[in-house]
């Protein structure tokens, strides 16, 4: 039992938080896209803040599942510009959200 307790532990500690921004790279060769997003920065003194531009790279896998709206997509879907939310696991991406309409 403590066993399934560790493990199951791990697994959830390796989760990425989700990162919703726009495709600014994909990569049909190696099944990967490269997702531009900000994150809110707030200065220690708390007189300043500011989005700070970062990028991040998902691979994908035969597992990653893809949706527009509500509907089954596919890799297809990615495409440079559209806007996705990613939930991934240690850099792979599990689910790739694309709203309707992007």
């Amino acid at each position: 039992m403590v066993a399934l307790f560790l493990f199951g532990f791990n697994s959830i500690a390796l989760a990425d938080a989700p990162v919703s921004g726009k495709v600014v790279k994909v990569d049909p060769n190696a099944h990967a896209f490269t997702v531009q997003y900000s994150v809110p920065w707030h200065s220690h003194h708390g007189n300043a803040s500011r989005d700070i531009s970062h990028e991040r790279t998902f691979k994908t896998t035969d597992k990653t599942t893809y949706w527009v709206g509500s509907t089954k997509g596919s890799w297809a879907n990615v495409t440079k510009g559209v806007h996705v939310t990613v939930t991934a696991n240690a850099g792979v991406a599990d689910k790739v959200q694309i709203p309707s309409g992007s």
